[in-house]
């Protein structure tokens, strides 16, 4: 009994903190995406949301696939009480983190990088500004090595606070003093903004984190070379993904103008928020679904996951009728006129994102659980299947065929998975309906 009130308390608690968090962080970005429409041309805002992408990737490699991964690291030793080697284990993933991003932020900064990078973005303003992108990498690449500690050790405040709120807040009220009082806004304007706000929110984040941990550190080590070992399977898994999910506007970018890739990337960007529910469950899940599992109570956390992916089953389906009705007003109030002519591919993103959120978390189940390699292997297959698709599909159809390449990706990835998850591990992660009519009543039994 004393283990179920744990679990829900654990869960109304981290999921207040995480939807707050969520809500906030989705608000603050949507207003910095808004002020930067204003603030750049089109053509300028297609090529920072290349840059973001290309930051993006960067942050994938740099943490060695040990944003997710030390979370399983800090659940499995907390699940038995063994404090100090979890203080390790953190020490351990920012000792690799550094390294790799040093290491990355060299190969990037050389000539060959600063090629590579107009190569396959097709101008040379990327590689006129790598330095800063670098910076960028860094900070966020650490950031997301503090926000995941926290959630190792079940702290869903702290790591809603720190994994990117504050520097939504930071970015959004900069970008709002640039509108009002700067005369020339720049791309690296935009790219120095994000950066400081980053950073911003690294330091204090940071500060938190070494009180929390506290000088059990100091008491045990973890072998560097093992926690290494341990995150290049997730890394990989985070390679598979991004392109599943970012490569697309890339295709897009080498075959079609700015102002096309302004427009894919303003609704990417926008429809990430029909999937805001899944987020934040899966801010709160993950260290539960480590420890239920470790323990080998599997009905638990299927029952877990299938709750609370049921819970948003019919917000998900609203939105996306929203969007399918209003979709080029919405478009043409947060962006400007000119985007509302990006209807249909957030349409057809929408539709992608609505499959995400019905499948509910089998990526976290499956990276929770030890099969780290078979995430790999279906986001490695979803990734060439929605690839193939855009490399057809920019070319003959520009922004609506790479957002049908991102959809067929994300879809063939969150079925392939959650099949997997079923067939293999016996537990069902998808969401249903009729779930939400005993936890309905036993809600109001109450």
């Amino acid at each position: 009994m004393s283990n179920k009130v744990s679990l829900k308390s654990r869960l109304l608690s981290g999921g207040a903190w995480a939807f707050s968090g969520r809500i906030i962080s989705s608000v603050a970005t949507l207003g910095a995406n808004v002020l930067l429409a204003r603030l750049l041309s089109p053509e300028a805002m297609g090529t920072y949301f290349l840059a973001f992408s290309a930051v993006s990737i960067f942050v994938i490699i740099a943490q060695w696939g040990l944003g997710k991964g030390v979370v399983k690291l800090i659940a499995s030793e907390m699940a038995t009480e063994n404090t100090a080697r979890a203080a390790a284990a953190v020490k351990s993933a920012f000792s690799i983190v550094i390294i790799v991003s040093l290491v990355l932020s060299v190969l990037i900064y050389s000539p060959a990088g600063r090629m590579f990078l107009s190569k396959v973005s097709g101008t040379d303003v990327l590689a006129s500004i790598v330095g800063m992108l670098c910076v960028w990498m860094f900070a966020l690449a650490l950031q997301s090595i503090v926000r995941e500690s926290f959630r190792g050790y079940h702290d869903i405040r702290m790591a809603s606070i720190f994994g990117g709120m504050l520097t939504a807040i930071f970015s959004v009220l900069l970008y709002l003093y640039a509108w009002g009082y700067s005369e020339k806004f720049e791309l690296i304007d935009a790219v120095q903004i994000m950066v400081l706000a980053t950073s911003i929110n690294l330091i204090i984040g940071g500060i938190f984190l070494k009180k929390k941990i506290g000088r059990s550190i100091l008491r045990q080590h973890t072998e560097i070379s093992k926690v290494f070992v341990f995150g290049v399977p997730l890394m990989l898994t985070n390679i598979a993904l991004f392109a599943t999910r970012e490569l697309h506007i890339w295709i897009l970018a080498f075959y079609q103008p700015e102002t096309e890739v302004a427009l894919y990337g303003a609704s990417l960007r926008l429809i990430l928020l029909l999937a805001l529910p899944l987020l934040i469950i899966n801010a709160v899940i993950p260290s539960m679904v480590a420890d239920m599992y470790s323990q080998k109570q599997y009905q638990r956390v299927q029952n877990l996951l299938q709750k609370t992916a049921s819970i948003i089953i019919i917000p998900a389906i609203f939105a996306f009728i929203v969007i399918v009705v209003y979709g080029a007003e919405i478009l043409g109030l947060v962006y400007g006129s000119s985007y509302a002519e990006a209807y249909a591919p957030f349409v057809i993103l929408a539709f992608g994102q609505l499959i995400n959120v019905l499948t509910g978390s089998p990526g976290i189940l499956l990276t929770m659980s030890g099969h780290e390699r078979v995430a790999f292997k279906t986001a490695l297959f979803s990734s060439v299947l929605g690839l193939v698709t855009s490399l057809i599909g920019a070319q003959l159809y520009g922004a609506n065929g790479a957002a049908a390449g991102y959809t067929v990706g994300i879809i063939a990835n969150n079925m392939a998975m959650s099949l997997y998850c079923w067939n293999k591990l016996s537990i069902r992660t998808y969401g249903n309906i009729m779930l939400l009519v005993p936890m309905i009543k036993s809600f109001k039994s109450r």
